[in-house]
């Protein structure tokens, strides 16, 4: 399920970023390996290195804008890494109680702001 419009914000947003093509690519794979009900992205980066034709350090690039931008955010992990989500607020897969309870969890994004700064890109 998406949210259309702050969809919508979150690609204006990647456009106006430097590294759009490579945020935006991976920004449209990540979604294709989405957790149900959990919105975890479960892929590795080995398949995002081949499926994204990018490098291990435009990968982290492109994630670290993802998150700047709200589309994801991330948790750490008992062994220290972190595991990558999407912000509920713009896309998900599975049910609607299951997002509501993970929107719940999230900071909300402020589409005001976001419209600021996609208009003043």
């Amino acid at each position: 399920m998406l949210e259309p419009e702050h969809f919508r914000v979150i690609a204006k947003l990647i456009k106006a970023e430097t590294r759009s093509l490579d945020t935006s690519t991976l920004w449209q794979v990540i979604t294709t390996y989405l957790d149900w009900n959990t919105g975890e992205v479960m892929v590795d980066r080995k398949t995002l290195i081949s499926d994204c034709e990018m490098d291990s350090s435009r990968i982290s690039k492109s994630f670290k804008q993802l998150v700047d931008l709200g589309a994801l955010y991330r948790r750490k992990k008992t062994d220290g890494k972190f595991s990558y989500f999407v912000n509920p607020n713009v896309c998900w897969r599975g049910t609607e109680e299951a997002r509501q309870k993970t929107v719940a969890e999230v900071v909300q994004l402020d589409l005001f702001r976001l419209h600021e700064q996609c208009a003043g890109a």
